[in-house]
């Protein structure tokens, strides 16, 4: 998600390949599930490769590694502004918000920017 030209358009709503739950015993009054693909994902189900992707389309780049699982990613300052520094832990699967919300306030970066490139 969010890798600009290369990623692919998803389709709103997949029904294929699901069980008829309409013959089962135990669902007769239950309408068969829907699964939604490509919906608006905000601060939720970023991944370390989503989020060094988006940094990396911004400017930052890859500085050191540092305690644990955690690296710092920098981007330099321009006109002799300040360097921003964003300190990326890789989690097992995504970010929790806050933990997100927390590089986003370090990168210096709209949250905004960041929602819209995730849904892109």
């Amino acid at each position: 998600m969010g890798k600009g030209a290369a990623s692919k358009q998803l389709p709103l709503l997949l029904c294929g390949n699901l069980p008829d739950l309409a013959s089962s015993a135990v669902s007769k009054n239950m309408s068969p599930p829907l699964i939604l693909v490509g919906m608006s994902r905000k601060l939720r189900n970023w991944s370390y490769h989503d989020a060094t992707d988006f940094l990396k389309e911004h400017g930052f780049s890859f500085q050191k590694p540092l305690k644990g699982s955690h690296q710092a990613w920098i981007k330099r300052g321009e006109n002799g502004g300040p360097d921003r520094r964003v300190e990326v832990s890789i989690p097992r699967d995504s970010y929790h918000p806050k933990t997100f919300r927390n590089m986003i306030r370090q990168s210096g970066i709209a949250e905004d920017v960041w929602t819209k490139w995730g849904n892109s």
